[in-house]
């Protein structure tokens, strides 16, 4: 166990640049229900502006009670006038101790853990361990002025954590903010109570009391039981100024003689020891009858401890033995004088915040890994400056590997594809619902297993009609279940406002909330019927289709056989991300991983007492006394955890409090295009930036507002950068030598990173608060169950609010809504902002740690009503390129609201001083960008009813086509991978179109076998600028087949690999789907109006935004994107010819004018908007079909190997593939043939056209499969180079009568299939006609 001691005395807070904060605790008043007194956080910031000096600082001045006289009995000095006494009792060592992991850890009934029926947590939420609850505090006085006794050099004091205490129960000479620490505690019934909230202001837990003679009282006195998580404070196990007597006390050197004597020592060294257990074996997580059961071994293991090398025997570990948790932890050398201040690591890194610093040693990136590298790129050339010296080669060495931090391999590939998933790191995930996929067998690599369509005798219905039915009813289910978590948030934000609405005793007001309650019950209620209903249910209606009912015998089968498969997740953008370079976390790299244990014997034989009898209690477990012994009889304990020497003041810091102005950008002024970083040479990305100069538009600055937030501080930084370079330096191409990577490696963690997401930006943009607040419901650990207050129902019974409201809440009460916070009706009705864009810049930053001591990073000072924004105190922080402002057009002044100044030259890098973070368009809520293949819909006449997204089995391919480059020519091909029609370049026209379906017959029904795109799109090469269309297209391939990847080594095993590449022409729908419906702003107004408040409405109404997308990307060879065309969604679907957008335009400067190629620039980028569907405004076509009408659908000719790729900047990258079955099996059944003749063979042709030998295209490939290459078949023989590979055919074509009974009859060309041998000599005769490889080599199945 960590244990840290902190110095407090007068000169630690009047000197050097670490502020000491003023005592805040909770403010648990905050939890009444009294709309003069609730509060959305009820731990308020930390004000520094009075820390210094020491006399108006509460934290050791009573402030209250100012006085001219000296009457601080530890000051020495006489005759100096001070404006508040000291006050004495704070002054002295503050001692805290951390806890170990375990008890940090939430547990859910972990699978395979062994535990008893009664302590299974059923809940969804996570329960903590209870924490040891006795603390034995040992301190041993080496010296001290003035000297005191051997028997005063040690003392030892319990402290009881779990101590329960009612402010009447406390004297006069209880400190409220030192001995007593606020908590929050509830009993069984106080849930009924409607006073329970009005009393917790007036609980406190915790106490200190000598060891000498110190008994354990157990229930007879007020207790309660205690977590880490159940005092309603995020810090509370590490902050000391909350957490005083409970895992934390102050020394303040008293001693006292035999006589009973009070002396105050001024300086004193001295070492400390903290033991912990817990008073009652039923909390102790390692005793098996109660707690985890099993193997010593595996109950360490799911405690995150591991035990130390040769500190418990193997038989300990293989066995049930009973065990219990002693926590211990011993600091050496603590040195205190109450006139001087000590070492203070914190005042240095402090002196990095200065006016002295050009660029403070912060960075803001989209990422925590994006802020570090941003940092290191920043100061690539001082970074000693801030992580000491000799770790310049260390900051060198990241950033030459910093593309491969990203990336999996060395390639420009997959160092590019790695840019543009850094992205996807900026987001957060949401469950975006599941679907069911048809679980029949299918052959191995072959097409999925297709539901029958007949349909059943006893339902009506075919498989296929229930598979769609049950992904319907998913889809309505998942809809309904995220739209059920709105409602119970909102009526928790409407119990909120009502409660907290300074007019809600205005008969107007009441009825209005009256009425909104009434419909948020409806709706729950509505929900919870669709849903839960038995047997028609939604839940039960899925249930009955697709597993075993269970209302019927465990033989009667599903409907249809399918299984859940999760669907792609929503996104939403995370708030940028805070790093701090070269602050130490404050919390021992050991503690993060699993805690080493060792086994002590508690000897209760063993009566040697430590402490001169100060330990003498029969309550401590004698174990504590071996530890003790152990602790104090040597300083040097090697390795071994737990012991630690004092070093000077520690800094732990614990979170950051920052505040912000935000500037909203009108949307307008935003345009999307791919451009590098405004900072550094990057992969080019598609981003929003800013053309017009905004310094100079008041529109910039007109709509502003203020933000704020709390962010944990987390150590990961480092931890995760270390581990990132473990996995890169081996990886081909880094150029380090071995001697290098190891020091590179074993180093990298003396750069020390804490990093903090800003959370609270986007909750303020919504108008919602996150913070510690009062709950409306009592939640049981381990229940499932949460127990409405009674309280809180008597407060909103006024507004509408019912008993089962609070039940249909549940836990749904994380976020407070602004209700009527906002008295300003102006910035009321400005304060939503659904979409962020805008720029934002520091007004407070303060790192505060666990002993209260906060470092500044902008001088803490009141801030204007209206500042004056080109002379703000901000902070300049290094920006990553996502949150970095772009230049201005044509000059190196970044774009900001107000104007900057040039980039400094002076500074590493010339990287710029900016104070401003720019927070690009991103919507405020989870989305996901939809990309799917579609299919035409078509009535039984053919008429066109509307698109629908492609089923698994279904082939989304409706043509394909062959680069035939040795004819210079394009062959296409029907879905099924028949012949249909090939172009070439050349001859009289510019361009020779072959008959369709030459050289095979024509098949029998041609409509169901040629979709009508692609005959529109043949036609359309033909005609009178056909040959240039022809071109044009050919064109587009030939340069999309240069940036894309090689074909895979398996397509060699297709006929068509001797041809050329094949492309896939498809149709793809795109769309922006949300989550939720569109939020709205959670505003109320506070004056009373004549028909209730008038909700504020959003100015900027998201569904009427367009958002940019990019499809495809000619400079990232891993997108399979060669064009695309319109497509109208709507009836009659048809796809506009005349423009065929890609990248690989005319290299010429003037192409011509038929050429349909329309470059692919920012300018004509395609836009989606958002859509919300409720399952309460479906149609009968239901969810699918209303999920395709909101798609935006191209066609495409793609890479069928490759993925397509959409490109957006407010949303992950979307892909979207071919399955690879309907690669396979489509290339199987193609025929590659190309021109040849005329050419001398040496052996006549069969003269005349064998009938019964007909080239069908239905029938030749089963034909193929079945021919022998027995010699005597070749009828031809051909010089093929490099030898005979595969089998060939020779189509002969003749010229044969539609009539043969009919003299003169019209006559067509049909051909025959002649079986190729290797060339002999002659003689020879002259053919013309196609060479066709028919199987390849290898493929015998082909």
């Amino acid at each position: 166990m960590n244990v840290d001691a902190f110095v407090l005395n007068r000169a630690v807070c009047e000197t050097g640049l670490t502020r000491i904060a003023p005592i805040t605790q909770p403010d648990y008043a905050g939890l009444r229900l009294e709309k003069s007194q609730i509060r959305a956080d009820i731990l308020s910031h930390v004000n520094v502006d009075y820390s210094q000096p020491a006399s108006t600082n509460t934290r050791i001045s009573a402030t209250e009670a100012p006085n001219e006289e000296q009457v601080d009995p530890s000051q020495p000095q006489s005759g100096e006038k001070f404006g508040s006494p000291l006050r004495a009792n704070r002054i002295g060592v503050y001692l805290h101790w951390s806890l170990p992991r375990m008890y940090r850890a939430g547990t859910m009934a972990a699978e395979g853990t062994k535990t008893r029926d009664n302590n299974q947590n059923t809940s969804s939420q996570p329960t903590f361990y209870q924490v040891p609850t006795r603390w034995l505090v040992g301190r041993r006085i080496k010296t001290s002025e003035p000297p005191v006794s051997a028997e005063q050099r040690e003392d030892a004091w319990v402290i009881e954590s779990d101590r329960l205490w009612n402010i009447d129960e406390l004297g006069p000479e209880v400190d409220l903010e030192t001995d007593v620490s606020p908590f929050v505690s509830y009993t069984e019934g106080d849930e009924r109570s409607p006073d329970v909230l009005n009393k917790q202001a007036s609980v406190y837990i915790g106490a200190k009391f000598p060891a000498k003679g110190w008994k354990e009282l157990g229930k007879q006195v007020p207790r309660t039981e205690l977590t880490i998580m159940n005092s309603s404070n995020f810090c509370f196990a590490d902050n000391t100024m909350h957490n005083p007597n409970v895992f934390s006390m102050v020394d303040n050197f008293e001693v006292i003689d035999e006589q009973g004597n009070k002396t105050i020592l001024n300086k004193v060294t001295c070492d400390y020891i903290v033991l912990g257990w817990h008073w009652n074996e039923v909390s102790d997580p390692l005793y098996p009858k109660l707690g985890v059961q099993g193997l010593l071994r595996d109950r360490l293991r799911d405690l995150f401890l591991s035990p130390g090398e040769g500190m418990v025997s193997e038989v300990q570990l293989s066995s049930e033995v009973e065990a219990r948790t002693v926590c211990h932890g011993t600091i050496y050398n603590v040195s205190f004088d109450r006139d001087s201040k000590p070492f203070t690591p914190a005042d240095d890194m402090a002196k990095l915040f200065t006016s002295d610093i050009r660029m403070e040693p912060l960075a803001v990136g989209s990422t925590a890994l994006d802020a570090i590298l941003s940092f290191l790129s920043a100061h690539e050339n001082d970074s000693e400056n801030v992580f000491g010296a000799g770790t310049g080669f260390i900051a060198r060495d990241l950033l030459a590997l910093s593309e491969l931090l990203y990336a999996t391999e060395d390639d420009f590939d997959s160092r590019v594809k790695a840019a543009d998933l850094v992205s996807a790191q900026n987001f957060t995930t949401s469950s975006g619902g599941d679907a069911w996929q048809y679980d029949g067998k299918s052959s191995v690599g072959g097409k999925p297993a297709r539901p029958n369509w007949v349909p059943d005798g006893d339902t009506g219905r075919s498989e296929l009609d229930d598979l769609r039915l049950v992904n319907d009813l998913q889809d309505q289910l998942s809809t309904a279940e995220r739209r059920l978590r709105e409602v119970r948030w909102a009526l928790f934000a409407l119990w909120w406002t009502f409660v907290s609405d300074t007019s809600n005793d205005d008969p107007m007001r009441q009825a209005w909330y009256r009425s909104l309650a009434a419909t948020l019950r409806t709706e729950a209620d509505m929900i919870i019927r669709l849903t839960e209903t038995p047997s028609n249910g939604l839940n039960d209606q899925v249930e009955n289709i697709v597993r075993k009912r269970p209302q019927t015998e465990p033989s009667v089968q599903p409907l249809v056989p399918a299984r859940s498969v999760p669907q792609p997740p929503f996104h939403q953008r995370k708030d940028p991300t805070l790093c701090i370079a070269g602050m130490h976390s404050g919390w021992p790299v050991e503690y993060m991983g699993n805690v080493p244990v060792r086994s002590v014997v508690d000897n209760g034989n063993d009566a040697e007492v430590i402490f001169a009898g100060q330990m003498q209690s029969r309550d401590i477990p004698h174990a504590l006394w071996a530890l003790g012994r152990e602790a104090f009889g040597s300083e040097d304990h090697g390795s071994l955890l737990g012991f630690k020497q004092w070093t000077g003041q520690p800094w732990c810091p614990l979170y950051l409090e920052w505040e912000a102005t935000y500037f909203h950008i009108p949307i307008e002024k935003w345009l999307v295009n791919v451009v590098n970083s405004p900072l550094r040479d990057l992969t080019p990305q598609i981003r929003y930036w800013i053309k017009d100069r905004l310094s100079s538009d008041p529109r910039s600055t007109a709509d502003q507002r203020a933000v704020s937030g709390r962010s944990i501080l987390l150590p990961q930084g480092t931890i995760n950068l270390r581990a990132l370079t473990e996995q890169v330096i081996d990886t081909p191409g880094v150029t380090l030598t071995p001697e290098e990577r190891t020091e590179l490696v074993a180093n990298v963690g003396r750069l020390k990173f804490i990093t903090a997401e800003l959370n609270g930006l986007t909750s303020n943009l919504v108008t919602t608060n996150e913070g510690t607040h009062v709950q409306p419901n009592l939640h049981v650990p381990g229940s499932a169950q949460d127990l409405p207050l009674a309280a809180a129902y008597l407060a909103g019974r006024d507004g509408g609010l019912q008993p089962q409201d609070f039940r249909t809440m549940g836990d749904e009460t994380a976020a407070t809504p602004y209700g009527t916070s906002m008295t300003d009706p102006i910035a009321a009705a400005n304060a939503f902002k659904g979409v962020s864009h805008g720029q934002m810049i520091f007004t407070k930053l303060n790192i505060v740690d666990k002993f209260g001591q906060v470092i500044s990073a902008i001088p803490p000072k009141p801030l204007l009503r209206k500042p004056d924004l080109r002379h703000i105190e901000t902070a300049y922080p290094c920006l990553g390129d996502q949150v970095c402002p772009n230049l201005v057009p044509g000059t190196n002044h970044l774009n900001t609201v107000t104007a900057l100044t040039e980039a400094d030259p002076q500074l590493p890098g010339s990287y710029p001083l900016c104070p401003y973070i720019q927070i690009t368009p991103a919507l405020n809520q989870p989305a996901r960008l939809n990309a799917h293949f579609v299919t035409p819909k078509t009535a039984a006449n053919g008429a066109f009813e509307g698109w629908r997204i492609s089923d698994d089995w279904d082939q989304p391919v409706w043509g394909w086509v062959i680069v035939n480059l040795a004819d210079y020519g394009l062959q296409f091909f029907t879905a099924d991978g028949n012949f249909y029609v090939e172009m070439t370049l050349g001859g009289p026209n510019s361009a020779v179109t072959s008959p369709k379906w030459l050289p095979f017959d024509p098949p029998s029904q041609t409509s169901t076998l040629v979709s009508p795109q692609l005959d529109q799109l043949t036609k359309r090469m033909t005609g009178a600028d056909g040959s240039t269309y022809l071109r044009s297209f050919f064109q587009m391939i030939t340069k999309a087949i240069e940036t894309m990847p090689y074909t895979p080594p398996d397509y060699a095993a297709y006929a068509t690999s001797i041809v050329g590449k094949p492309f896939a022409l498809v149709n793809v729908g795109f769309s922006l789907e949300l989550a939720n419906a569109p939020l709205r702003s959670h505003v109320v107004p506070s004056s009373p109006l004549p028909l209730g408040p008038a909700l504020p409405t959003d100015p900027e109404p998201l569904l009427n935004y367009k958002f940019p997308i990019k499809i495809g990307d000619k400079d990232r060879p891993f997108d399979g994107v060669a064009g695309f065309y319109d497509t109208l969604n709507a009836s009659p679907g048809t796809t506009d010819w005349e423009n065929l957008h890609t990248y690989f335009t005319s290299s010429n400067a003037n192409p011509e004018p038929q050429d349909p190629r329309v470059p692919i620039l920012p300018e004509n980028f395609d836009t989606l908007s958002p859509y919300y569907i409720e399952s309460n405004n479906l149609d009968s076509t239901g969810f699918a079909a209303a999920h395709a009408r909101q798609l935006t659908v191209k066609t495409m000719l793609i890479d069928p190997y490759t993925p397509l790729h959409v490109y957006t900047p407010i949303l992950p990258i979307k892909s979207l593939q071919l399955p690879a079955w309907t690669v396979q099996r489509t290339l199987e059944k193609i025929s590659a043939f190309f021109h040849l003749g005329p050419i001398l063979l040496t052996q006549d042709v069969p003269p005349k056209y064998n009938t019964a030998d007909p080239l069908n295209i239905e029938t030749w490939l089963q034909r193929q499969k079945l021919r022998s290459e027995d010699p005597s078949n070749i009828q031809i023989r051909l010089p093929i180079g490099g030898g005979k590979k595969g089998v060939w055919n020779w189509l002969q074509p003749y010229d044969v009568p539609e009539n043969e009974e009919v003299e003169g009859s019209a006559t067509r060309t049909r051909y025959n299939a002649l079986e190729v041998g290797e060339d002999d000599p002659g003689p020879y005769t002259l053919v013309e006609g196609f060479l066709q490889l028919s199987r390849p080599v290898g493929a015998e199945d082909a």
